[in-house]
C-alpha cells in the first residue's frame, strides 16, 4: 500500500504450487524436509488470488517450477526470489533466468546459508562463480546476488 503497488508500471509475477513443495525428485534430506513441510501447507491459491486482487499487474502462476517458466512473458527481471525447496529446480530455473535478469537486479535465495543446505549452498557457488556474481550471506540465512 505505501507503494502504491497497483500503479506501478512493472509486473509482478508470483509463481508457486500454491499447495506445497512438489515431492517428485528429491530424494534423501531434501524429501524429508518437503514431507515434513508440506504437513502445514494447504491449497492457498483462492486465498493468494484474494489478496492480490487489488493489482492488476500481479499475476499468479499457478504450478510446478522449472516447467511454468515456459509460458511467462519475462524479458527483464529486476528482482528475483528463489525458495523452491530444491537444489535441481532452483538451479535450473536461475539458468533459464539469468539472461533475463538485468544489471542491478537483486536475487534472493531464501535456504542459502540455512544448517542442512549444504547442497544449495554448494550448487548456489558454482553457479555465482561460473557466472562472475557474489553471494551475500545474510545473518537471516538468505544468500542475495546482486547481478553486475
Amino acid at each position: 500500500h505505501a507503494l502504491n503497488f497497483a500503479q506501478v508500471s512493472k509486473k509482478f509475477y508470483l509463481f508457486d504450487t500454491y499447495n506445497g513443495i512438489p515431492m517428485d525428485g528429491l530424494v534423501g534430506a531434501e524429501r524429508a524436509k518437503a514431507d515434513s513441510l508440506n504437513q502445514s501447507y494447504f491449497d492457498c491459491f483462492e486465498i493468494a488470488k484474494r489478496n492480490f486482487s487489488p493489482y492488476p499487474n500481479a499475476s499468479l502462476v499457478r504450478g510446478i517450477l522449472p516447467g511454468t517458466l515456459v509460458n511467462a512473458p519475462l524479458k527483464k527481471i529486476a528482482y528475483l526470489s528463489i525458495d523452491l525447496n530444491s537444489v535441481s529446480a532452483e538451479i535450473s530455473v536461475i539458468e533459464q533466468l539469468w539472461d533475463r535478469v538485468t544489471p542491478s537486479a537483486i536475487i534472493v535465495l531464501d535456504d542459502y546459508g540455512f544448517k542442512g543446505f549444504s547442497d544449495q549452498h554448494s550448487a548456489w557457488n558454482d553457479f555465482a562463480k561460473s557466472n562472475g556474481a557474489a553471494i551475500y550471506s545474510n545473518p537471516t540465512g538468505q544468500g542475495i546476488i546482486v547481478k553486475s
